[in-house]
């Protein structure tokens, strides 16, 4: 019997032995599942969240996290999206207690090659900016996706000038945007007409963590700088907030215009006066005082204005109308004589035949002291001339009261052809005008070539210009 005895307390030492092992081991508890009521009260330290000098990329809804980094009473963020960040607290009484901490256009990095921006915009919470009258408004999340070419790179976030969310760059990346936002390349500076709200970066086209403080350009205080240029002035009035920007009356000409003289007050070298009755141009010479630019009343001047070419009038065994090119005019003296040149196409001017110009005289036109001198540019493109001179009579005409004109007497050119593809200037001067030629009245000047001189040339002028001078008092 004690033999029995013996033999189960032998037994039971064993088993406690065996069990002793385990008896100071910890027994874990699954926080999750296990616990109906935690209270970490009365324990030493606690550490319930993850702790780091930089927020993390990638994150779930409902995590916790405290930054080491940011500034006392600013550093709890808690994920409030699928890797979206917010700060939890961080001033006085609820909400944000600084202007970066608002989510307004706010960007978040989705995935390694994705971000977002507006995150949290929405129809109920819509991100706005106001450019004068215009408002720009976000109500879903925009976002920008790497792909392509491994590269770095920044990219820029903002509002254009057109009112469109843009993100512009300047990589070898391919970068792309969803629906509510625009790419723009070659951009390596936030536009001077954009709203700027991030500078972001990617390296290897993986998105760079968010760090605020270097990316975020929301800036909630700012103001355009307006700088005046020469001929600009720029005046700012504090009581209304209005910058007034005006032409600099010092280094800007003035023009005016009137009927008669001027009597206005003037600067010296700046301003201008135009008289539309007797058509007169002045300048300011002095203080107050005006000097007429052209030449006074009854002074022998050329007339300026330009020619119309008005084609050919076919005569017995003339030729038809020609095609007609005018050329540049030439600087014109402010006392003259001046010329009009114009080029004539493709016209050749056989026996009878006539070549044309016509203009209107201006409105202070008096011409009875009026002469012409008129030249013609030919060349030879039929051959060697036979001997023989070409004869040509010049006309000038003005129109009477009753339409039909009247001309001054001919004057004749005789001279011989150039030889073959040669050129030759023929000019007459001194042409009289005939007494209808008034103010406003249509001119004419004819170009008639008559039976040759001397014998037949056997070749024909070719034109290639018109020069037409006319003298008289404007």
């Amino acid at each position: 019997m004690n033999t029995m005895k013996y033999r189960r307390i032998g037994k039971s030492i064993v088993i406690l032995l065996t069990a002793m092992p385990f008896a100071g081991a910890q027994t874990q508890v699954d926080l999750a599942s296990q616990p109906k009521h935690v209270d970490f009260s009365q324990v030493s330290s606690t550490k319930p969240m993850k702790v780091s000098t930089a927020i993390p990329a990638v994150c779930s809804i409902g995590e916790v996290f405290f930054d080491t980094n940011a500034p006392a009473g600013q550093n709890l963020y808690g994920c409030t999206a699928t890797n979206f960040w917010s700060q939890l607290g961080g001033g006085s009484g609820a909400g944000a207690g600084m202007a970066s901490q608002l989510l307004d256009f706010n960007v978040n990095n989705s995935s390694g090659t994705v971000q977002t921006l507006g995150a949290l915009c929405s129809g109920t919470t819509p991100c706005q900016i106001r450019t004068g009258s215009a408002f720009f408004v976000l109500t879903a999340p925009v976002t920008a996706t790497l792909s392509g070419t491994g590269a770095n790179g920044t990219v820029f976030w903002y509002l254009s000038s057109t009112q469109v969310m843009t993100a512009g760059h300047n990589s070898a990346a391919t970068l792309t945007c969803s629906s509510g936002c625009t790419v723009a390349t070659g951009i390596t500076a936030f536009p001077p007409d954009s709203v700027p709200l991030w500078q972001t970066s990617f390296t290897a086209n993986v998105w760079d963590v968010i760090t605020p403080a270097t990316m975020d350009r929301r800036a909630i205080f700012s103001r355009n700088v307006i700088a005046a240029g020469s001929g600009v002035s720029s005046a700012f009035d504090p009581t209304t907030g209005i910058q007034t920007l005006s032409t600099d009356p010092n280094l800007t000409p003035r023009y005016f215009a009137g009927a008669g003289a001027p009597s206005l007050t003037c600067a010296a070298g700046r301003d201008f006066y135009t008289d539309k009755t007797n058509l007169h141009l002045y300048f300011c010479d002095a203080v107050n005082t005006w000097k007429q630019a052209d030449a006074v009343a009854a002074a022998a001047r050329t007339d300026v204005q330009n020619f119309v070419l008005a084609g050919s009038s076919p005569l017995t065994g003339g030729v038809g109308s020609a095609a007609y090119t005018s050329a540049a005019v030439g600087a014109f003296s402010g006392t003259g004589p001046n010329s009009v040149a114009y080029t004539i196409a493709g016209l050749s001017l056989p026996v009878n035949g006539v070549a044309m110009v016509a203009k209107k005289a201006s409105p202070t036109w008096t011409g009875a002291a009026g002469t012409v001198d008129l030249a013609v540019v030919a060349t030879n493109a039929d051959g060697a001339p036979a001997a023989g001179n070409w004869t040509l009579n010049v006309y000038a005409g003005c129109a009477a009261v009753n339409g039909a004109f009247s001309y001054g007497t001919a004057s004749i050119i005789l001279a011989a052809p150039p030889g073959l593809h040669n050129f030759r200037r023929y000019l007459t001067t001194g042409l009289k005008l005939p007494g209808s030629c008034a103010a406003n009245s249509p001119m004419q000047f004819w170009v008639q070539r008559t039976a040759d001189t001397g014998g037949a040339t056997g070749v024909n002028p070719f034109l290639t210009s018109m020069e037409i001078v006319i003298r008289g008092n404007l």
